[in-house]
């Protein structure tokens, strides 16, 4: 504001008081909207979108336009008119609708053009009341009493038009002119028959005096808005580049011009490109030849720059005379003398406690395999944890001992910039893997689909290679399942030691889904940190040491409605620690031990497990052994159920060497259990 009105105390109030305030407002504000936005007609806003469902409506949002126009062209009151001018603000305050009617030939097309305006309009009029000296208590209606309305607010709006262009044969359409005082916007062109108008019909007129509000000035800047326009949409050699509705569409090429652009193909010799339909321009190195091929690549960003003449491209990849700097960056290396998952770098010259920041990369040969949380201490100066890129502990077994590992300190703890060939992915819901040996393969699809689809979509041919892909995942609360199709598997199936997902296989049924270890190896077998859970499967092996289903080195073995042929050594087997729960199960052929506890492994049916003896069966050990501190633990409170204990033949249980069984009287067996060499047997 540039003046302001000075009132007294006691001072009769005036009319020209409150309207020199208003126009002394109006005034500050113009000037105000010529040192920011410049005296030519501006606009802001105003988006034209089609409505939603699309019809033959666009919608004009709120906006506003700015313009030079007189003071007042008719009396402000007492005031007058006014006519110098100013850079005036007009709204537009609520969204308007404009209704298309597309041209009634059979193969015309039609432009409508959308156009602003800033007009001043004087409203609410209203009777307003007068002073009446004669009886002040009893006001004028109107001045002198006459009754007649007055305006009472001058309004300085946005006025948006449409205005139909000539109907033509479609494609020698033409956009009509903007009526005096109005600037253009957009031009709507619609063809005979159209029903409605999508985004596609509507364009912004490269000469649409559009600006961006201030808090957007920054980030479009920043993300190069104005001089970047996306996809080229021309040929090789011949480029086109288009800036679209919301960017600065440039008039005319003026040198400083910048322009970028991503390539849709690689050149092939010298080039040129058209911005916004403003004519070829030949395309230049800095030295002012003309470009060579490949100088352009396809999927490259080129930024040009108009000299006058040419556009200048300064990211040219051609080659031609260059002097290279290289420098070579040593990466401090040493071996690892700690202990498992407490590494120790002792590194020469020795870190300090100043280099030890966010960035610092060093080098370290394990001296043995992390197995888990892991930690380092670099040169005495204390330990900082371990962890894997998303920052989780590394899992057991993925870096191993004699691997040199890449570390980055983070400023807190070393990220391991490097791994070996097991890579894990981290699952976001339960998965499945399907197999099928008689549709399946290895080799053409990913085990992602039960039936071969387009692509690799399909299931594996084996078991082992959905193992294998399943411990490609890393260990989450969720479950990989691998569903395998009715057959017979010959393979033995065994998880890796290191740690994977909770994994179930699953082969629909026992009776027609079968895994043949035969002298290959068991059948099922679970190591390491892990949890197999296997069921719907028979399962049958020829060499005396390979069991059906097995647990070894601390994992978990939960089995579901499984059946077993002839085993060389026992169904249910379980080694070093590890646990073996055996569900419902039919024995149809013999073994040496139908459940094998060995050194610390423990079996432990649940109470209430029905093991059915379809035909007649014997065991050359015994139904239940334990040996070196092996222990088989039946539910005392609900046994398990043998139905037709009778057809097994041999010893029921032997606890020796330190092994343990309790509820021993439940296994079946012709021949007496024995204890011996600290074993024990609790009947």
């Amino acid at each position: 504001m540039t003046d302001r009105v000075i009132v007294y105390p006691g001072q009769l109030p005036q009319d020209t008081d409150i309207l020199d305030s208003n126009l002394f407002a109006m005034i500050g504000q113009a000037y105000l909207n010529a040192a920011v936005i410049g005296s030519a007609t501006a606009v802001s806003g105003l988006a034209c979108t089609p409505t939603a469902p699309a019809s033959l409506v666009v919608n004009v949002g709120v906006g506003s336009i700015y313009q030079i126009d007189q003071i007042d062209a008719s009396a402000y009151g007492t005031l007058g008119i006014n006519s110098n001018n100013i850079v005036k603000q007009g709204i537009l305050q609520a969204a308007q609708s404009l209704t298309i009617t597309p041209p009634g030939t059979t193969g015309f097309s039609q432009v409508f053009l959308v156009q602003a305006d800033l007009q001043s309009i004087d409203t609410g009029a209203t009777v307003l009341s007068y002073y009446n000296s004669a009886n002040p208590a009893q006001p004028f209606s109107g001045p002198a009493n006459s009754g007649s309305s007055q305006f009472t607010i001058r309004s300085c709006k946005c006025v948006v038009a449409l205005k139909a262009g000539v109907p033509a044969t479609t494609g020698t359409q033409v956009t009509p002119a903007a009526d005096a005082g109005f600037v253009g916007l957009y031009a709507i062109t619609v063809a005979n028959g159209a029903t409605q108008v999508i985004a596609n019909n509507i364009a912004q007129l490269p000469s649409a005096p559009f600006f961006p509000t201030l808090p957007q000035v920054p980030f479009q800047v920043q993300g190069g808005n104005y001089i970047y326009a996306g996809q080229d949409t021309g040929t090789a050699n011949a480029y086109v580049v288009t800036f679209v509705a919301g960017q600065p569409i440039p008039l005319a090429l003026t040198a400083g011009l910048t322009v970028k652009f991503k390539a849709l193909n690689a050149n092939t010799g010298a080039s040129t490109v058209n911005v916004n339909g403003l004519g070829n321009v030949s395309i230049r190195r800095g030295n002012g030849i003309a470009l060579s091929a490949n100088d352009i690549v396809s999927g490259g960003v080129v930024e040009l720059t108009y000299d006058g003449t040419n556009f200048q491209m300064a990211n040219y990849l051609g080659t031609g005379t260059n002097t290279n700097s290289n420098t070579v960056v040593g990466i401090p290396y040493v071996a690892d003398t700690g202990t498992v998952n407490a590494l120790i770098g002792t590194y020469s010259p020795a870190i300090t406690a100043g280099q030890q920041v966010a960035g610092l990369t060093l080098e370290i040969k394990l001296a043995n395999t992390i197995t888990g949380a892991a930690t380092i201490n670099v040169s005495g100066l204390g330990t900082k944890a371990i962890k894997t890129g998303d920052l989780q502990n590394p899992p057991n077994g993925l870096f191993v001992a004699g691997e040199v590992l890449l570390i980055v300190y983070d400023g807190t703890q070393y990220q391991v910039a490097n791994s070996t060939s097991l890579i894990y992915r981290k699952p976001s819901a339960n998965t499945t893997i399907f197999v099928n040996g008689s549709t399946g393969s290895d080799t053409l699809y990913d085990g992602t689909s039960a039936t071969v689809g387009s692509g690799t979509s399909g299931p594996f041919a084996t078991i082992g290679k959905a193992v294998a892909a399943a411990f490609g995942y890393a260990p989450s609360q969720f479950t990989i399942t691998i569903s395998v199709a009715a057959g017979t598997y010959n393979e033995s199936v065994q998880t890796p030691s290191t740690a994977g997902p909770a994994l179930v296989i699953d082969g629909g049924s026992a009776a027609t889904t079968t895994v043949n270890g035969g002298s290959i190896g068991t059948c099922f077998a679970v190591f390491g940190p892990n949890t197999l859970t296997v069921k719907n499967f028979t399962v049958q092996t020829s060499n005396p040491a390979f069991n059906g289903f097995s647990a070894s080195t601390g994992a978990t073995m939960v089995t579901m409605n499984t059946a077993s042929n002839g085993i060389g050594l026992a169904v249910f087997g379980c080694n070093s620690g590890a646990s073996l729960q055996p569900g419902t199960h039919t024995f149809n052929g013999s073994s040496q031990d139908l459940f094998l506890a060995n050194t610390g492994g423990s079996i432990n049916p649940a109470g209430g497990t029905v093991y059915t003896v379809s035909t007649a069966i014997s065991v050359s050990a015994a139904a239940a052994q334990a040996v070196v501190g092996g222990i088989i633990n039946m539910p005392i409170t609900i046994p398990v159920t043998f139905v037709n204990p009778a057809f097994v033949s041999g010893k029921k249980f032997d606890a020796t060497v330190n092994g343990a069984i309790l509820g021993a009287s439940q296994f079946p067996g012709t021949i007496a259990g024995t204890q011996s060499t600290g074993g024990q047997a609790v009947l």
